[in-house]
Order: C-alpha cells, then structure tokens, then sequence
C-alpha cells in the first residue's frame, strides 16, 4: 500500500511539472514581447519582425485589425529567434528530420530544396506534356525571331538543380522514375538555328564534380567554381559568333576557403551560422580586373516595370554590348562573365523588355534560369 501511495504522489508531482512546463511555453511568447530581457527581444537574424498595428476607428481598419496583429505576433513574439532555432536543432540533429518543409535532409549533412515544385523535378514525377512543353518552346521561338530581326543573338542557359549534379546525397527514398527530366525534353525539343545558342551545362559539371566541390552543401546554389564552369561553357557558345571571346580557367584564380557560412537552405531550416556552417570556396583572380560595375543597383521605370539593372563595363571587351536575363544563379558567374562584355546590363527579370532592348541594343541577349523554373508555366513572350 505504501508503495501505491508514494508512486501515485510522484506521478502527481510529475503531471504538475508537465502542467508547469506546458503553462509556461504557452505564456513564454506574450510575457517575452513586454519583458525587457535580450534574449526575449532576439529575433532570428535574417527576418524583419512586422511593426505594431496601427489601431484607427475607420471600419476597414477595425475589420483588418484580427489579420494584421495575428502577422505582427507571428514576426515577434517573445524568444521566437530562441525558439526558432530551439526548434530547428532538436528536429534535425536528434530526431534527424527536417523542421521546414521547404527543405530535403540529404546525407553527409547536404541539404536540398523542395518547394516550388522541386519535388517533383527531383522524382521526375511530373514530365512535360506536348501543351506545357509546346508553350515553352513557343517562348524561346517568340524570343528568338523577335531578337533576330534587330540582328540580336539569343543564348539560354538553365541552371541545373543540385539534386541533377548531385544525386548521390539525396536520401533513400528520393528515387526518380525512368525517363527525362523536363530540363531532358526542354533542350531535346529547341529546334536549332544560327541565332539561338541553347548551353546544357550538366556535361561539364557533372565531369568536373570528382575534382571539386561545385555546389554548396547547405544553399540550394552553386558555388563560385561552379559558376566560373558554366562561364566557359556560356563563352565558348559565344564563340561561334564572336571568335575573340575567350572563356577564363580556373588557372586564372586562386581557390581560397572561406570558412563559417550559412547557405539559404540552412536558414530555412531555422539555423544560425554556429549551427550549420560550411566551408566555401571562393575565386580571387590572379590578375586585376578591368572590370567596372556600378556600385548600387539602378531601378529604372519601363512600360510599367520596375527593372533593377546591375550594369557592367570593360574597355575593349571582345562583345560590345550584352543583356542578361537573370535569377540569383547568376550572381556566382556575373564577374567571370562580365570579362567578355564591353558593357553588360544584368536585369532580375525573366521577361524580355522591349524598352531595355531598345535602349541598351545588345549584340546578344543571355536568358539564364534555374531548372525549377520549368515546373511552372513560362514566363510571357
């Protein structure tokens, strides 16, 4: 009987320590956003927490007001950064499953992305049908006769995901079916012609991958190596047009290390530098640089759209004039690839402005996306 009693009263201590705990994590976050403590007030790094509401009297901003706290608690909340990252680092370090769903938990601690249909690219689940791949051929065909009748080149490059380089860090149960990928039906179906330059740079990635790292292994993009490969592989297309061009080689620059990094995928996952870092390699030239960019992005206003120009020069480059159509895949090779333009204008959109063309009159036009990008519908002609 004894006995009974002393194990009814500890399970009763216990059900009061769990009741306690629950109680206070369900308080922690409102206490925590009045409670003047540093690390209630720690926020995780790379977000903006959302001001307080604006409390007027109109109806609208009366009915609006439910909404607009729910996201200004959601973005501020008491010890969300300790939380956050509390969170992130039980789930994929103890119980080894991702805390986002946004992100794939390879092995030797690679990470994938998977939204934005990247799932389904991974398992090539979802092929192109004749509809979807016939609207981004007529894409690319719109583009390449608009271009042609200003004498305008057209190359396009699509960057590869990293599972396509780097499939062998993909868990066990990321298996893709038999058959082509969408970016295989993508480059098999462009018909050729002396205006159009379509550059598949898998090859040559896929050659250089057992001598160096090309990807990050906690950001969904490739690193600097890897964007210097798909330089060459770009220049050396250029080359049927413009001869003079030449690519540059990584005999061109030192390889150094950068230590304690955190790529994009590691933050979606709620991490912090000190949790998941990565050693990255960087390109230092050898050489100086003739090339000059200009220091801030330039917004410029065009048929209603807002375009941030990142514009290039160098003095005697072998093409005179170029525009880039561009994703944040091409931030890895803009230095390598401005080496070859006289002046190069960089814009983040994937349309092609008849203004920008107009005013900028390049001699070729480079169209670089991202493979992902070819789970949705094309951008317009």
């Amino acid at each position: 009987m004894t006995h009974d009693v002393s194990s009814i009263a500890w399970r009763r201590s216990s059900e009061r320590v769990l009741i306690a705990l629950f109680l206070s994590a369900l308080f922690l976050p409102p206490v925590g956003m009045w409670v003047p403590i540093p690390l209630a007030r720690a926020q995780v790094r790379w977000e903006t927490p959302l001001p307080p509401p604006a409390l007027r009297k109109d109806r609208e901003s009366l009915l609006s007001l439910p909404v607009r706290f729910y996201r200004y608690f959601g973005s501020s909340f008491g010890f969300r950064g300790l939380l956050i990252r509390g969170h992130a680092q039980v789930k994929t370090k103890v119980l080894r499953t991702s805390s986002s769903p946004e992100v794939i938990l390879g092995r030797k601690e690679w990470l994938y992305y998977a939204a934005d249909g990247e799932l389904d690219c991974m398992l090539r689940t979802a092929p192109f049908d004749a509809t979807q791949l016939a609207a981004w051929l007529r894409v690319v065909e719109h583009r390449r006769a608009w271009l042609s009748r200003r004498g305008i080149k057209l190359l396009v490059v699509v960057g590869p995901d990293k599972h396509t380089v780097y499939p062998e860090f993909l868990p066990a149960w990321v298996r893709p079916c038999l058959g082509p990928s969408r970016l295989d039906q993508f480059y098999a179906a462009v018909p050729p012609s002396p205006d159009l330059a379509m550059v598949d740079v898998r090859p040559a990635l896929r050659a250089a991958k057992s001598r160096y790292q090309l990807y990050h292994r906690i950001d969904t993009h490739w690193n600097e190596v890897g964007g210097l490969l798909v330089t060459r592989e770009i220049v050396t297309a250029l080359q049927q047009w413009y001869p003079e061009a030449q690519p540059l080689d990584l005999r061109d620059y030192r390889i150094v290390p950068d230590p304690g990094r955190i790529g994009d995928l590691g933050r979606m996952l709620g991490m912090e530098a000190k949790d998941l870092v990565e050693t990255r390699l960087t390109l230092v030239p050898r050489a100086p640089s003739r090339v000059r960019f200009n220091e801030t992005l330039e917004t410029v206003k065009r048929s209603d759209l807002v375009l941030d120009l990142l514009i290039s020069d160098k003095p005697g480059g072998p093409i005179p004039r170029g525009v880039i159509l561009r994703d944040s895949f091409s931030k890895l090779f803009t230095a390598p690839l401005s080496e070859t333009f006289a002046h190069a204008v960089y814009t983040w959109r994937q349309t092609l402005d008849a203004d920008l063309i107009a005013k900028e009159r390049p001699n070729v036009v480079i169209w670089e996306f991202v493979e992902r990008s070819l789970m949705r519908p094309p951008p317009p002609e």
